[in-house]
């Protein structure tokens, strides 16, 4: 074999070893994070409130948004997944003022997609709470 054929650092079209110690490094705290979440809006999707509680015993980010601007919160609401629903509402640290990128709420997906309207006035009621904890005033006050 010889030294062409060879692959590795400093070895082929690879470059030098100093040029393959230049490459950004890989945050590989980033990479589990992402596939952690990516992993908890799978098994929201799919029902299965075990997997949901295992990926956020694995530190996974109930609020991580996907390409769609949805959250776990957001897809256990639309998919009507409520064993899931309780597990993510059990983690305390939801953002209930997330919206979605057509700019809904996971109460209006509750409404609109999953029908359950029990869940849709909890998570509306939750959004109402904590936008009044923070002071921001997107609720209409009853007089």
């Amino acid at each position: 074999m010889s030294d062409k054929s060879k692959k590795g650092p400093g070895k082929g079209k690879g470059g030098s070893a100093a040029e393959e110690d230049q490459r950004a490094p890989v945050d590989i705290i980033a990479v589990h994070q992402k596939t952690v979440s990516r992993d908890l809006m799978n098994a929201v999707k799919a029902g299965d409130a075990v997997a949901v509680r295992d990926a956020i015993h694995n530190r996974a980010d109930a609020n991580v948004q996907d390409e769609d601007g949805m959250t776990a919160l957001h897809y256990a609401a639309a998919y009507n997944a409520r064993p899931c629903l309780r597990v993510l509402l059990k983690i305390g640290k939801l953002n209930y003022l997330i919206r979605d990128k057509k700019g809904r709420y996971a109460s209006e997906l509750a409404f609109e997609y999953g029908k359950d309207y029990a869940v849709g006035r909890l998570l509306a009621k939750k959004e109402a709470e904590q936008a009044e904890s923070e002071g921001i005033g997107i609720w209409p006050k009853e007089e």
